[in-house]
């Protein structure tokens, strides 16, 4: 309830305090004296005089007024120059239009400059593909960028829910980017039942992707002593490594390599990595004997301890742990094991 009632009051004390600014301006510009100006009503609790107005800000912040020389207009006398029923029927007019007009024009003022500066779009790029789902039974791999779907170009991630949701039960043709090569692919979508904007129930599409990377962090396979669980490989060979997926690429078949290796050696478990306090290291990494494929873990999944007294500690789980599965169904994610 707090954080509902501090939400408003940061977006309507601005609009107020714009609302009220219209007014100011177009009177000062009709040569109106401005006694007060205030956000908010009720009992004063900060002023300040500034340019011939008192600036208030008031205890009830919602609302807010601009008190203006003699517009409490009498007919029994005849108003001084720069009072408010001085002026011309048309700059009153002006005055108390000009209020609403700043609210009215401030949102096409805002949505012009979004549109002329630009906004982020996430590429179609896979981040993660969960185990198991629609995605993996088309083959559909990490790092592939969606480049058409049933005809319609993909330019941002955005552009995939409308062509998947509708979708479940049905199937897409679909075309990827791999490696500088176009792949097309089949893939029937997931249904999952979800919940409408009207409380009723539905059935959407579901690819189980996501656009989130993976970081390059690490456990290291049996027989390699020169890393540890939870190092960072930040560059392969002086190459940026910004992906789990673009460590796998650079060093799957490699036989050696030399590593930028970032380690927090003050992490404790659960917390989050730290770069500002990490030891960065230079190691020439050998293949060891026997390991073949990608050479280290990735750190998802990877237990680093059991709570006493916690459902994970019933069933066993004890530190160094791997999950792989649950109820039989192999899982690569954390977000995959919430699913569960």
């Amino acid at each position: 309830m707090f954080s509902a009632v501090l939400f408003f009051l940061l977006l309507f004390t601005p609009l107020i305090f714009l609302h009220e600014l219209g007014h100011y301006l177009a009177a000062v510009l009709c040569g109106v004296r401005v006694e007060a100006f205030s956000v908010g009503f009720g009992r004063v609790i900060w002023k300040t005089q500034r340019w011939g107005t008192e600036w208030r800000l008031s205890a009830i912040p919602f609302g807010g007024y601009v008190k203006m020389a003699g517009e409490n207009h009498s007919d029994d006398r005849v108003p001084e120059p720069d009072e408010l029923w001085a002026k011309s029927p048309w700059q009153r007019a002006f005055i108390a239009f000009a209020g609403p007009a700043v609210n009215l024009i401030l949102p096409i003022l805002v949505f012009t400059w979004f549109l002329m500066s630009g906004h982020h779009v996430v590429a179609p790029i896979i981040g993660g593909v969960n185990a198991g789902s629609a995605a993996a039974k088309a083959g559909i791999q990490t790092g592939d960028r969606i480049v058409e779907i049933e005809g319609h170009k993909i330019i941002g991630w955005s552009d995939l829910s409308g062509l998947i949701g509708p979708a479940a039960g049905q199937t897409l043709k679909m075309v990827v980017e791999r490696q500088n090569e176009r792949v097309a692919l089949e893939v029937a979508p997931d249904s999952k039942t979800v919940e409408d904007p009207l409380g009723g129930l539905k059935q959407r599409g579901m690819l189980g992707i996501t656009s989130a990377s993976q970081a390059p962090f690490i456990t290291p396979k049996f027989g390699d002593a020169q890393l540890q669980p939870f190092d960072r490989i930040s560059q392969v060979d002086g190459r940026a490594i910004r992906t789990l997926h673009e460590l796998k690429l650079a060093l799957t078949t490699s036989q050696s390599a030399v590593l930028t290796v970032d380690r927090d050696t003050k992490r404790q478990p659960g917390k989050r990595f730290s770069a500002e306090r990490s030891e960065q290291l230079t190691i020439n990494w050998v293949r060891p004997a026997g390991v073949t494929g990608f050479p280290f873990e990735p750190v998802e999944l990877l237990v680093e301890g059991v709570k006493g007294d916690s459902p994970a500690q019933s069933v066993g789980l004890t530190k160094g742990d791997r999950i792989r599965a649950v109820d039989g169904v192999t899982i690569a994610t954390w977000g995959e094991l919430d699913q569960h």
